[in-house]
């Protein structure tokens, strides 16, 4: 059985990056990055040859999210676990939109292994963690 818990947190910072290219045309990244920021967070659209990794490495921050496809959110996500922060994931790449909405599954690798040290996977809807589309 897994240990599921609930927590609550009070207001913390959190940084949202946001790949402008990755999405489609509605919302707009300005859209999405207005929409953060009424909501107390800080929103950074990338721009043209800015990675998000090192926005996301150098933050003074309690929080990172991604706004973007696999290849946006995979390098944040790696910061987040190397920082020890939580990860938010906006899905907003063109190939995740269009999963999403196409029903199509794929297979996510878990973390936990199998008694003979091979990793289990789960089928579901979206990207899967290894950045595979």
């Amino acid at each position: 059985m897994q240990d599921v818990r609930a927590y609550t947190f009070g207001r913390m910072r959190g940084l949202l990056l946001i790949n402008p290219r990755s999405g489609t045309e509605s919302p707009t990244a300005v859209e999405l990055q207005d929409e953060a920021l009424a909501r107390g967070v800080h929103a950074q659209v990338l721009e043209r040859g800015e990675g998000p990794a090192e926005p996301a490495r150098t933050a003074d921050t309690e929080i990172l999210g991604a706004a973007g496809g696999d290849g946006s959110a995979a390098p944040v996500a790696g910061v987040a676990v190397a920082r020890g922060l939580p990860f938010v994931c906006v899905p907003y790449g063109r190939a995740t939109t269009s999963r999403a909405t196409s029903g199509s599954t794929v297979t996510i690798p878990s973390r936990r292994s199998t008694p003979s040290g091979a990793r289990s996977a789960r089928s579901t809807s979206g990207a899967s963690a290894d950045g595979a589309s």
